[in-house]
């Protein structure tokens, strides 16, 4: 069920507040979110919002080829899926671990702009999340 717009605003404030103490800024309008950067594109935050309703379908195509510009413009990018506060707690705890370093994943690191197709067959964990979600509520099975 969406949210009020007030909560929505309230959300996008916070979402907003915190970001900055990272040197981020909105920096433009994506498919289903929002993109902030830092000022010479070093570091970047995709924040998806309402990535799941139905009710605004939009092409799966378009969503990774605009994701995927902007992996390749940026320095480093982290994405973040934000519908309610829940997912602003765990986005709140996660990013300052990813900007330090100091995150540790048991997936396979993946180097940027190498063709994985060509040595992993397994979708990395991020990416089999994304699939199983997508699979769900995606109309096109």
């Amino acid at each position: 069920m969406p949210e009020s717009s007030s909560k929505n605003n309230s959300l996008n404030s916070q979402i907003e507040n915190f970001l900055s103490t990272f040197s981020l800024t909105r920096t433009k309008a994506l498919l289903r979110g929002i993109l902030y950067s830092t000022l010479k594109m070093e570091l970047a935050v995709i924040v998806d919002r309402d990535i799941c309703n139905r009710e605004y379908p939009y092409s799966y195509s378009e969503y990774t080829k605009e994701q995927n510009e902007i992996v390749f413009s940026c320095g480093r990018v982290f994405r973040f899926v934000i519908d309610n506060e829940a997912d602003f707690f765990e986005m709140k705890e996660t990013l300052p671990l990813l900007v330090s370093g100091e995150f540790c994943d048991d997936a396979a690191p993946v180097s940027k702009g190498m063709d994985r197709e060509l040595r992993c067959i397994d979708p990395t964990v991020p990416e089999s999340y994304f699939e199983d979600a997508f699979c769900e509520v995606s109309p096109y099975e």
